[in-house]
Parts: C-alpha cells; structure tokens; sequence
C-alpha cells in the first residue's frame, strides 16, 4: 500500500505542459539531506496530473525542465515519476 504524508499547501500555479492547476507539494526524497518542505529555486517536480518534470524558477514558479537538467537527474526523476504513477494509481487519477 502506498503511503504519503498529506501534500505541503502552496501557492497556486498552472503545469505549462497539461495546464492543471498545482498548489501541494510532498517532501523531497530522505536521502537528498533537506529539511525543509518549501521548494527553493532549482528545485524538480512532478506534475500530478501529467507526469511532466517540472523547474522552480527564481521567482517560484514552475516552467518546464530542460534537457540538461533532466539528464543530470536522471535518476531521481524516475523515482519521483514511479511515485506520481503510484499515487495516481491510487488515487484514481489516470484516465
């Protein structure tokens, strides 16, 4: 069974690939060492809706992430893929 800790209210933006509305994050990975939950500049995520790997940008908002940016997280971006997957599964989000 999967289990998530409740998303981390933020402001509202749009998902530029799907234009669903995003306003929660969840917590990075253990591993990456942060303590916090707020995204900073940088910052990867996932779009709930569409799987399409996202970029905080300096002012915080999402943009869609580069080619570079997604080779050097390669990894990582498919952990946190499989865990949107997963939670859509579980959530009855995929069509």
């Amino acid at each position: 069974m999967l289990n998530l800790r409740p998303p981390l209210k933020i402001w509202e933006d749009h998902c530029p690939v799907c234009g669903h509305i995003l306003d929660g994050i969840r917590e990075g990975s253990p591993e990456d060492g942060r303590k916090t939950s707020c995204p900073n500049s940088g910052d990867l995520t996932i779009c709930v809706y569409c799987a399409s790997v996202l970029v905080f940008t300096e002012l915080l908002e999402l943009r869609i992430a580069r080619d570079d940016e997604i080779a050097e997280m390669r990894n990582q971006i498919s952990h946190m893929q499989q865990l949107v997957i997963d939670a859509q599964k579980s959530l009855k989000l995929r069509n």
